[in-house]
């Protein structure tokens, strides 16, 4: 049975080290199973289970975690989305003002560059540590 919400915190750490990742109920967790990856809130866990969404799955079952950098990902979308509006508004500019070319060289690279940046970013946003080499999953239980 699993046990009651915000009873538990599951913690991701490397033998006695501080914890690398901490979820508490709630919070959003990403877990490898096989070639799977699975991704939802922890709302309840016990010693052995963790149900993720709307899935129980065991503990021993998990191959990896997947750990997000929200800043990183953050600045990926906004130089993303900044190179896209850059390229966007200077080609409708062009347009509107009958130049040619539409988009000069020194323009598209600097919005190319931008949504590359972008996608850079979004890429090294995210960490997943497979669970073998002493990093372990671990729920721990708080008396109620």
């Amino acid at each position: 049975m699993l046990s009651q919400p915000a009873s538990f915190v599951v913690q991701l750490k490397k033998n006695f080290e501080l914890p690398k990742a901490t979820y508490y109920y709630g919070d959003y967790i990403e877990i490898k199973i096989g070639e799977d990856w699975i991704g939802g809130a922890v709302t309840q866990a016990d010693s052995s289970n963790l149900r993720v969404g709307k899935e129980i799955v065991s503990i021993s079952e998990i191959d990896a975690v997947r750990i997000r950098k929200r800043l990183l990902s953050l600045f990926g979308s906004a130089f993303q989305g900044g190179g896209l509006l850059y390229l966007g508004v200077v080609s409708a500019n062009s347009l509107i003002n009958d130049e040619r070319p539409v988009l000069r060289s020194g323009e598209a690279i600097g919005g190319v560059a931008a949504v590359g940046m972008g996608f850079l970013l979004k890429r090294v946003s995210y960490q997943d540590i497979e669970l073998h080499e002493g990093w372990q999953l671990r729920v721990i239980q708080f008396s109620e």
